[in-house]
């Protein structure tokens, strides 16, 4: 039913070609590299052995984790069918047709975004773990009751923890941010969103001003401040914008007096990184013949640092710049 109206509303063809073959077409947009969740489950894994805090372990599982389940139940399910023909010469129908709807709905979590991709399709695999698992411990349950205490004992401190600080009232004193938004965050990183807007309104004074950012760093800041500037592009990234794209983009910035830029995406251009340069890894930064027009028509005036001890992916450093008379 949801196939069938929206592909009556904007055409099967638009519909069926942007939900199967754009994520592909446009890998590099939506996939991050396997070794990428990887790493980033290391380094919690890493800060867990060093300062002994479970929300690590919670997010080693939660980016390595998510994607190490799925391969090693197909792994499992691979070893156990394949034990059966080879050994035992035998097979049940419905042992292979279940292993299939595993193995091959391996597809489903393409293309690897985020962990996020991967949680609603959890059911499938974890139904055809359940069967072959259960298959195998019939007699003994042993095995299995040890790893729901293991799940428990994870989960439980990190659930408790959570539910201790709201009895406490510790989310009561949410400080509101944004009046017109009506959003509000814990007080640290509240204050740090109102320094950074304050900085800019001091020093755009009401102006038109344009937010750059190659991926979401300042998504919380322009999200909050749309009402200053009516006009701004995300995810201003190589692999996202077409050279027709930038050349627009370019000539939209001529109306425009003041620029908001991640740090991040300024000084790596300015750096002159080779591999920046000729494109190497950098495929997610800004393309170089718009940082090149950023550089040579705009001067900095302004910068806004965040505090090195406070740790959110969306508050982040940037420049404010303007343009050269």
């Amino acid at each position: 039913l949801w196939i069938l109206y929206f592909g009556a509303v904007i055409g099967f063809d638009e519909y069926l070609y942007n939900i199967f073959l754009v994520p592909f077409k446009h890998r590099t947009v939506y996939e991050y590299s396997f070794l990428f969740h990887i790493k980033l489950g290391v380094e919690h894994l890493v800060g867990f052995i060093s300062n002994l805090n479970l929300a690590e372990i919670y997010g080693f599982f939660r980016w390595t984790g998510n994607f190490i389940i799925f391969f090693v139940i197909n792994m499992f399910v691979s070893i156990f069918i394949s034990y059966n023909l080879l050994k035992k010469k035998t097979y049940n129908p419905v042992d292979l047709k279940l292993s299939v709807l595993s193995i091959i709905g391996i597809l489903m979590c393409y293309p690897v975004e985020s962990y996020w991709i991967l949680i609603s399709k959890y059911i499938v695999f974890i139904l055809v773990f359940s069967y072959f698992f259960d298959k195998i411990l019939l007699k003994s349950r042993f095995i299995f009751i040890l790893i729901i205490c293991f799940a428990l004992f994870y989960s439980v401190p990190l659930i408790s923890s959570q539910f201790i600080k709201i009895c406490r009232g510790v989310y009561s004193d949410y400080k509101i941010v944004n009046e017109r938004a009506d959003f509000k965050l814990p007080p640290q990183k509240a204050d740090e969103l109102k320094k950074s807007i304050a900085i800019i309104n001091k020093t755009v004074s009401n102006k038109k001003y344009y937010v750059v950012d190659s991926f979401t760093d300042m998504e919380m800041l322009y999200n909050l401040t749309y009402y200053n500037h009516k006009n701004y592009y995300i995810f201003l990234r190589r692999d996202c914008l077409t050279p027709q794209a930038i050349s627009d983009l370019i000539n939209r910035l001529k109306d425009y007096l003041f620029i908001i830029i991640n740090q991040k995406d300024y000084d790596l251009y300015v750096s002159k990184d080779k591999d920046y340069l000729s494109g190497g890894p950098y495929l997610r930064t800004i393309s170089e013949e718009l940082m090149n027009y950023i550089v040579n028509n705009y001067l900095i005036i302004d910068q806004y640092n965040r505090p090195e001890e406070l740790k959110d992916p969306f508050i982040t450093d940037f420049y404010i710049l303007k343009r050269r008379l």
